[in-house]
């Protein structure tokens, strides 16, 4: 079907009551009847701090809290409740009960941007901190998880290194802490400590934590995994520093110089330029450069070239590229090219997207090529066993498509 799109994946979780299988926030309950149930059930308890007029706040509310991954892991391990920061005309006198707590959280703990997310345990002592939205329910339980952790809390870490403990994996774990926190200049220096302390920086533990700090070509991470690269693959499997090196450079030496160019850019320049650069990366960096054509061509609505690239894309990476990504490519040939050339290599592409799988989302794609093609007996065959497959609960959608193609009327806008 037609390609899923970022709104559809946002809206699909909704659609079975989702608020039920979500976190479950207490309401009508004072911070001291909070405090008791959390001891009484044997959890910490988690606070959304939020404002609002905060836009990432409501989208947490709205996506990711929601989510029964979400709810799975925050029902299971804390006492949930909504603290607003700020105050309004219609606040009502469950809010207003909360605002001397939250004005003494907000003092205690210094809270200076929303949203802040703050874990307690039964007696109201702060454990760990989390700043700033996450995009899905899988990062936002990622980073709880050191919530539960003694020694990946935040709180709970400061406090002991504050006390003078100075044991090499509490300083790194302060280190990390501090850089999630957003307290970059002091996560360096932790660093720095921990680092002095260590014998050998080839170890899992010890790269995972130069990963963390290199997010570009400038950190000396880059240096260390890009000029040791089969030690570090070693350690950390095959590829490993390949995928910490990638995204940096396509970002810097592809995306960054498309974008200042725009449709002038100069792609086989482009591609030279990042292979002399880094030549160990030269095996990845064509790949790079195609990939950014095909985002680049289908932001600016230039089909033609955008045919092409995921053309050039599929001769040389095809047989490596997901069904996903197979469907994806295809379903917007489909949608956006007439040229019965770049159509038919479309179908290629669809038709072995569900090959070992008889998906229907993928099974459409393909029946739609096929409708445009021409060869109408053939889509109507295939768009059949997507609304079979798709079950009645699912299907509306194909049955609208298997219409149109009996009708002779198009399926694409």
């Amino acid at each position: 079907m037609k390609k899923l799109s970022i709104l559809l994946l946002l809206i699909l979780p909704f659609l079975v009551k989702a608020q039920d299988k979500g976190i479950h926030f207490e309401h009508g309950l004072t911070w001291e009847q909070v405090k008791a149930k959390a001891k009484a059930e044997n959890k910490l308890i988690f606070i959304d701090c939020f404002a609002t007029w905060c836009g990432p706040c409501k989208m947490m509310s709205n996506n990711v809290f929601p989510q029964a991954k979400a709810g799975d892991f925050f029902n299971k391990n804390f006492i949930s409740v909504k603290l607003q920061f700020d105050k309004t005309a219609k606040d009502n006198e469950d809010v207003k009960a909360w605002h001397p707590v939250a004005d003494d959280i907000e003092k205690k703990y210094v809270i200076k941007a929303f949203p802040t997310f703050l874990f307690f345990n039964g007696d109201g002592e702060a454990v760990h901190r989390i700043v700033g939205a996450s995009s899905t329910a899988d990062e936002f339980v990622a980073l709880a998880q050191d919530a539960i952790d003694p020694s990946k809390q935040y709180y709970t870490v400061s406090k002991k290194y504050n006390a003078g403990d100075r044991e090499p994996a509490l300083i790194r774990n302060m280190a990390i802490a501090m850089l999630k926190e957003g307290n970059d200049s002091t996560a360096m220096v932790l660093t720095s400590e921990y680092f002095a302390t260590q014998k050998s920086m080839f170890t899992k533990d010890n790269i995972e934590m130069i990963t963390y700090f290199t997010r570009s070509s400038t950190d000396n991470g880059f240096k260390f995994f890009y000029n040791n690269m089969a030690k570090v693959d070693s350690v950390s499997g095959a590829e490993a520093t390949a995928n910490i090196l990638k995204p940096i450079i396509e970002e810097e030496e592809i995306n960054s110089k498309v974008l200042s160019n725009g449709s002038k850019t100069d792609w086989e320049l482009v591609k030279k330029n990042a292979m002399d650069k880094y030549p160990k990366m030269a095996n990845y960096v064509d790949k790079m450069v195609i990939s950014s054509k095909i985002r680049y061509y289908s932001n600016i609505a230039d089909w033609k070239n955008f045919a092409q690239a995921a053309v050039d894309y599929m001769k040389t990476y095809g047989q490596d590229a997901s069904p996903e990504t197979l469907n994806n490519l295809a379903w917007d040939v489909f949608k956006n090219c007439k040229d019965t050339i770049y159509l038919s290599e479309a179908a290629n592409w669809s038709k072995t997207s569900f090959k070992n799988n008889n998906n229907p989302v993928y099974m459409d794609t393909y029946a739609n090529i096929l409708y445009k093609l021409g060869k109408k007996k053939d889509a109507i065959t295939v768009e059949n066993k997507a609304v079979v497959l798709a079950g009645k609960s699912n299907n509306a959608s194909y049955i609208a498509t298997l219409e149109k193609m009996k009708k002779g009327l198009k399926t694409w806008e």
